[in-house]
């Protein structure tokens, strides 16, 4: 049978002291460091979340005045386009009413010439005439 005396409660007293002792030299402070690191491993992920966060709206806000950019640039290359095709026109009005009007100059002068020669050659028709027959009576 157990025997209830003073080495019960010797040993009780040693437990306790052992258990006051132990929690103050070791349990206590694994405790306070534990805390800690919860604490500051909380305090990393409080970062990284706004680190997210604010890369998220730097990424939307970046996209965003990239097609702010690109509508832009689209609007501005219509805007060239629409300028130079009516720059093309224009030069090729330009250059058709002056190739039409030296071709109506130059049909002037090939009718004025050929009347010109007309009428040379039909002063000279007689003599052509003459020749001819005296070639073909010869």
């Amino acid at each position: 049978m157990i025997d209830l005396n003073i080495t019960l409660w010797v040993q009780l007293v040693n437990f306790l002291v052992t258990l006051v002792v132990l929690n103050y030299l070791l349990i206590a402070p694994i405790r306070k460091v534990i805390r800690q690191r919860k604490e500051s491993a909380a305090g990393v992920i409080g970062e990284i979340e706004a680190f997210t966060a604010e890369k998220q709206q730097l990424l939307d806000e970046y996209e965003s005045e990239l097609r702010k950019a690109r509508e832009a640039a689209n609007i501005y290359r219509k805007d060239g386009k629409a300028r130079g095709e009516y720059e093309r026109d224009r030069i090729f009005e330009a250059a058709n009413r002056d190739a039409q009007t030296e071709v109506r100059s130059t049909q002037a002068a090939v009718r004025a010439d050929a009347g010109v020669t007309r009428r040379a050659l039909q002063g000279r028709m007689q003599e052509f005439v003459d020749a001819a027959l005296a070639k073909l009576l010869a």
